[in-house]
């Protein structure tokens, strides 16, 4: 029987790296509204920063009601400590999906999407919530908000190795079964 070469030290400071390592990256809305913007469309909503201090991230921001899009804001090159941030809302046509401009209609839910990307533009997290304003209490809510994390991309996973043959191979290939299969057939006696 072999013996484990795995101490009780060895695994705790595997832990510990792993554990500093996974720190999750994100930027979540916390669910409060800090400006209702009633009057300007410009509302101010408030969102937590996580672990994209150090490297290179993109935020996407966009505001729709239903199918129309008030607001497409790209944000690269973003590094920002941890902790609450916050995220104004305006008239912006970064990634050229914008279909209305800002000011918002008054009293008309809305929906705000941040999504984080990496240095390569694949979505690490995104987070939504649905902001239902009151004009007449100069008041605004959100709620509805999903936070949803992306498992990191597996190298080589997007690759498809499929073996490419001429048509000559393809020939040679199906002589060659057909042989086989006439040769299975008469050794059965068929």
């Amino acid at each position: 029987m072999k013996k484990s070469m795995t101490t009780p030290r060895m695994l705790l400071c595997a832990l510990a790296v792993c554990a500093g390592a996974a720190q999750a990256q994100s930027v979540q809305l916390n669910g409060s509204v800090n400006a209702t913007g009633c009057a300007s469309g410009d509302f101010v909503l408030g969102q937590v920063v996580s672990g994209i201090d150090a490297g290179v991230w993109r935020v996407d921001t966009t505001v729709d009601i239903g199918a129309n899009r008030y607001m497409d804001y790209r944000n690269d090159a973003v590094t920002e400590p941890d902790g609450p941030w916050n995220l104004a809302l305006g008239d912006f046509n970064d990634n050229g999906t914008q279909t209305h401009v800002f000011p918002l209609p008054v009293d008309t839910d809305f929906t705000v999407t941040v999504t984080l990307r990496n240095a390569a533009g694949q979505v690490v997290y995104r987070s939504s919530g649905v902001v239902t304003p009151s004009c007449a209490n100069a008041d605004a809510v959100i709620g509805g908000i999903v936070n949803t994390a992306f498992p990191p991309p597996v190298p080589g996973a997007n690759v498809a190795s499929v073996p490419v043959m001429e048509p000559a191979g393809l020939a040679l290939m199906a002589g060659l079964v057909g042989g086989l299969g006439l040769w299975a057939r008469r050794r059965k006696g068929v």
